[in-house]
């Protein structure tokens, strides 16, 4: 009823349930009907799901140029993933220029509104910077929340890492690791 009367939010949703199966068949097609849907009533998840699909080309060819787009929309509303994604355009200069300032940027603005990759990536760079302290204070963040593959992503990149704060950090990111195997995750 709630994507019957335009409501965004309601038409990400079931572009979530038709990405996913969840209650339905699992049907790209559909998802990405609902997800354009969404974005078009300016819902940020839609606008950001419709890129990820886009960008990866999941249910259609691969089109930067308009995931980037859409990733550029979300970012003018505030989305934090969005900032984190195009932060990555930037950085590897996927359609747009390559520019390491401005990915910088969108990496710690993404860091500063809770994006947990986005932490992590912000992280990375302050630690090649030289900064660890801080990094490791961007990390801490990012663990409260990051998937088993940023999880991993932080144990390898702390890895050659010396300084005084990484071994408690590392010890967080096992025991994280070690709580997830025990837990049952539902998709």
């Amino acid at each position: 009823m709630a994507a019957q009367a335009g409501y965004g939010p309601a038409h990400n949703m079931l572009g979530r349930c038709y990405y996913f199966g969840w209650g339905c068949a699992q049907n790209y097609q559909q998802a990405i009907a609902h997800y354009t849907l969404a974005a078009e009533l300016n819902d940020d998840w839609g606008r950001y799901n419709l890129a990820i699909m886009i960008m990866r080309g999941i249910g259609q060819a691969p089109d930067l140029p308009s995931a980037c787009a859409l990733f550029q929309a979300g970012t003018q509303a505030g989305h934090a993933k969005s900032m984190n994604v195009l932060a990555r355009f930037y950085e590897e200069g996927w359609v747009v220029s390559k520019d390491r300032k401005k990915a910088i940027m969108l990496y710690q603005q993404s860091a500063q509104k809770g994006d947990y990759r986005g932490q992590y990536n912000y992280a990375v760079w302050l630690a090649e910077q030289g900064h660890i302290e801080e990094a490791v204070t961007w990390w801490r963040q990012a663990v409260t929340q990051a998937t088993l593959d940023v999880l991993h992503a932080i144990q390898d990149v702390t890895q050659h890492l010396k300084h005084n704060s990484i071994e408690s950090l590392r010890n967080i990111v096992d025991e994280k690791i070690n709580s997830n195997k025990n837990t049952i995750k539902l998709r």
